[in-house]
């Protein structure tokens, strides 16, 4: 019985260390989702956030390799870009949809001026703050999650949602 139960608790610990693996590549730090997927996500951990502190624009991939294996950039973790202050573009170079943003997800990025990432779930406060935001591509079967109200509060210069 103590076997089993060692074997069980190893076998917890396992999946755990494998749903919060981390990585950085080429400036972009990423959670792995799935065998399949990741998003981008912050510099911290999934208890402490840390600003990655991205700056400028930036086009994410639409996909990215590591340990050898391909995953497929599928969304923005909860404050994947939050205060970066001196990011004014996000883009991603699928020619696919992004499932989700995550909440606070570009909360307080002032300077950001334009997203073209076409997501499908949009999380509460993905965009809280965006000041400078004018223009949002998003997908024509967009599905609001949490508070609908503050995806886009204090984005004073919203002009264009694209669907």
């Amino acid at each position: 019985m103590k076997k089993i139960s060692l074997l069980l608790a190893m076998l917890c610990v396992a999946v755990a260390m494998q749903a919060a693996v981390r990585f950085r590549k080429d400036g972009i730090y990423y959670r792995i989702m799935d065998d399949s997927t990741v998003y981008v996500t912050h510099a911290g951990t999934d208890d402490n956030f840390v600003s990655a502190n991205y700056q400028g624009e930036l086009d994410f991939p639409w996909y990215v390799y590591y340990n050898n294996k391909r995953y497929k950039v599928n969304g923005f973790d909860d404050n994947a870009c939050r205060d970066s202050y001196n990011l004014t573009y996000v883009g991603v170079g699928s020619p696919y949809v992004i499932f989700f943003v995550g909440q606070n997800a570009f909360r307080n990025c002032s300077n950001l001026t334009e997203i073209d990432v076409t997501p499908i779930y949009i999380a509460g406060k993905a965009f809280y703050g965006c000041s400078s935001l004018q223009r949002i591509t998003a997908s024509e079967w967009i599905s609001p999650q949490g508070d609908n109200d503050s995806i886009f509060y204090r984005c004073s210069s919203l002009e264009t949602v694209e669907l």
